[in-house]
């Protein structure tokens, strides 16, 4: 096997203060976003380039230097280093949720510690991230265990490349390693970019947690160390001025970049770029004072960055109990200065009890074997208890809705799951597919055919025209899409992104072939900017109207700024504090109303007045919660208005 000269000493390992500080910079940059802004920062980013620079040191000393891989060796080393911490914050975490999570949240959440434990929980992430009725649900406190599972994926990608290489030197002895590895690392951000691209083009909402669409940016590390190992150099005159704009690149990044939509795609070039840029100015043939280096390689961010990780780790669970047992989700300065220094705290002593103890008076004496299996087994075990306990909170809450010993936590649990049946049944297309689903309901028997047609917040309604039909006799058919409105003008559906469009283009061709007698609808838009009718509202019922289908419209409804139902929860003796202003999102008068160009086949309801009191709306009616989340009625509030919509519909349907 031609495995390569060694290295140049000047190449090897070495410690590199300047990675310290940027491990710190980034994980500061993750919380602070985290707690006080709520978009990318691009923190995660610059782990992912340092993790695959650094995992690529390892093994490229291990293949050029000792002659071949040690798996033991390899997983041994950075299980000793990992698991410690991420085994403690998910038992303290896994009894966070069973003493103070609400009892709707506790299974989906210690499901999500199971798949964590597993470093499966990007993946779990990924499925979710296609179910709608999950968007409103907040996020469990170990979803910052997405980026570390996709971390150990990698580690176990990393291997298994530089295993592959080894076999081909092995085949071709005239090959060099170094160089195979090189050729192997190009074509894996080749591919794992233009993947990230195109689903970041394409809409995709699970491409954020995706494993394919980030290992381009370890492979970007990895590269970087190549170059150094073959004994490159940079020059101070390229170097310093590249970490300064490195520097510059990720603390703009979170402004620049913003919502997680946009990640990772072309977008992750910003963190990316700037995490590299960094690492090349710390390899400069000369230490110049100017450097970004000495920025970095203080004593201040050198001691930061030592406790990043449990940082990481730390910062976000106590930032959700904070939401959830204040019922809010705005962090003020005040409460996000507290949970930063919380936080801090924390991290500093679990590392010197883990890193200073643990690791360095235990675990260093252990074989690797030893280890491996302890962590293991660890991990398995959490990972069963978290999915059986997960399993048994399901089955409690089932039991326990309904029992009026326990009124106001099993109303409120009630209220969390009452969604309409359309959602129950299947009936409701999600966020990525595009085909019409079509379900009956209502009288099967009836001439009159009324149809149910846009996104959630008509989807809400169900209850309430289901009622009528059956009452006055009429066939309902349900055409709705999560998160599309009704209308085919292409930014206005944009929501939804493509197949939104792509779902109204169908759901036309297929009602100018077979049009009902009346469709239902919403009239307004509530959702941010001010209450408005788009345009393309009303196109759609003017082709409608030439078609001779009468139409419904149906205002839009309050939404609140934070989970009506968590903050009842967390506010059982003011229930008053859980109103929101009408004004906050909803007109003056029904913006459909004052429209010039309604066609004549349009009749408009609102119902607004049953749901606010004056200028204030709130969570709670009667013995009713009137909201399950952010934005969408209860099912059972929504069929108590059944009456008051049914005024309003056209004298022929009364």
């Amino acid at each position: 096997m031609n495995a390569g000269t060694p290295m140049p000493v000047a190449a090897r390992r070495r410690f590199r203060p300047e990675i310290e500080g940027l491990r710190a910079v980034a994980a500061f940059l993750v919380v602070i976003f985290h707690v006080f802004i709520g978009k990318v920062s691009g923190g995660v980013d610059v782990f992912f380039v340092v993790a695959g620079f650094l995992i690529t040191l390892i093994l490229i000393d291990q293949v050029v230097v000792r002659g071949g891989l040690a798996p033991g060796r390899y997983f041994s080393r950075l299980a000793s280093r990992l698991l410690p911490m991420s085994i403690l914050v998910l038992i303290v975490v896994s009894a966070a949720i069973l003493l103070l999570a609400p009892l709707w949240y506790q299974a989906p959440w210690m499901r999500q510690v199971g798949w964590s434990s597993l470093y499966l929980e990007n993946w779990s992430l990924a499925g979710e991230s296609v179910e709608y009725l999950n968007k409103a649900a907040p996020a469990s406190p170990v979803q910052q265990f997405w980026a570390l599972s996709i971390q150990g994926q990698f580690y176990v990608i990393w291997i298994l490349l530089f295993a592959l290489a080894l076999l081909f030197v092995r085949l071709v002895k005239t090959l060099n390693v170094t160089r195979v590895i090189t050729v192997i690392l190009i074509i894996t951000f080749g591919i794992s970019l233009a993947y990230s691209v195109q689903m970041e083009r394409d809409g995709a909402l699970n491409a954020y947690f995706h494993t394919g669409t980030r290992v381009w940016e370890f492979a970007a590390g990895g590269l970087l160390a190549l170059t150094i190992m073959n004994g490159r150099r940079f020059a101070t005159l390229v170097a310093v001025p590249a970490g300064w704009i490195g520097l510059a690149l990720l603390l703009t990044c979170g402004i620049a970049i913003g919502a997680p939509s946009n990640f990772p795609g072309w977008a992750a070039l910003w963190p990316v770029t700037g995490a590299v840029l960094i690492l090349i100015s710390g390899d400069a043939r000369t230490n110049s004072r100017w450097s970004v280096t000495r920025l970095l390689g203080s004593r201040p961010l050198v001691w930061a960055g030592a406790f990043s990780y449990a940082l990481y780790l730390w910062h976000w669970p106590i930032l959700v109990f904070y939401r959830i047992r204040t019922g809010t989700y705005a962090v003020t300065l005040v409460p996000g200065i507290a949970i930063i220094v919380s936080a801090v705290v924390l991290a500093y002593v679990t590392t010197r009890l883990l890193d200073g103890g643990l690791r360095t008076r235990v675990l260093s004496a252990w074989s690797a074997t030893r280890i491996l299996v302890t962590g293991g087994v660890c991990l398995a075990v959490i990972a069963g208890c978290a999915f059986g306990s997960g399993w048994l909170r399901s089955n409690l809450l089932i039991e326990r809705v309904g029992d009026p010993r326990s009124a106001h936590v099993d109303n409120l649990a009630s209220a969390r799951e009452d969604f309409p049946m359309v959602y129950l049944n299947g009936c409701v297309q999600d966020l990525s597919h595009s085909a019409v689903i079509e379900c009956a309901a209502g009288d099967p028997a009836g001439t009159t055919t009324v149809m149910l047609v846009g996104g959630s917040h008509t989807a809400h309604w169900f209850p309430a025209i289901d009622a009528l039909a059956k009452e006055r006799g009429w066939r309902v058919i349900t055409a709705l899409k999560d998160a599309c409105r009704f209308t085919m003008v292409e930014d206005e559906s944009a929501i939804g992104g493509t197949s939104c469009h792509e779902w109204n283009d169908s759901l036309m061709y297929r009602l100018r072939q077979n049009p009902p007698d009346l469709i239902v609808t919403t009239s307004t838009v509530s959702d941010g900017g001010g209450e408005f009718t788009p345009d393309g509202y009303v196109e759609q019922w003017r082709t409608l109207q030439s078609l001779g289908v009468d139409v419904v419209g149906i205002r839009d409804t309050p939404r609140w700024m934070r989970d009506p139902v968590d903050c009842l929860w967390a506010n059982p003796d003011d229930i008053t504090s859980c109103s929101v202003p009408r004004s906050q999102n909803l007109a003056p008068s029904d913006p459909a109303a004052l429209r010039e160009d309604l066609p004549s086949n349009v009749t408009l309801i609102d119902v607004n007045d049953r749901i606010c009191e004056g200028d204030i709306c709130s969570a709670v009616i009667g013995d009713t919660v009137v909201y399950w989340d952010l934005s969408h009625l209860s099912a059972t509030f929504a069929a108590s208005l059944a009456g008051a919509i049914g005024e309003g519909f056209p004298s022929k349907y009364q």
